[in-house]
């Protein structure tokens, strides 16, 4: 049976009726090992591992999420996206020209 290193869980929000949407019954469960609390007052200043940096953190009733995270959310940040090479763009414009060509 797999334990977490340091004692430290990765959790996730689970609901108890997955069908029923309007529920509001939860349950936490480690996603590295067997883990799990339907009390989240249990996971509460536990460490924890943020699903979106990787930092350990303490959990607050503010980061009690879907997939918890450390507040870092804000800093995540966006990749730019890249300049279209020169020959993807000599193609888009042809087919762009030939899209027009065919509607006149």
């Amino acid at each position: 049976m797999k334990h977490c290193k340091n004692n430290i869980h990765k959790y996730r929000r689970f609901r108890v009726n997955p069908g029923d949407k309007e529920s509001k019954r939860y349950f936490y469960r480690c996603v590295r090992c067997p883990h799990s609390t339907y009390s989240k007052e249990m996971i509460l200043d536990r460490m924890s591992e943020c699903w979106l940096c990787g930092r350990t953190f303490t959990i607050t009733v503010n980061s009690l999420q879907l997939k918890p995270h450390c507040g870092c959310k804000n800093r995540v940040t966006i990749k730019t996206p890249q300049p279209l090479k020169p020959e993807t763009v000599d193609l888009l414009n042809l087919l762009l020209e030939k899209v027009n060509n065919g509607l006149s």
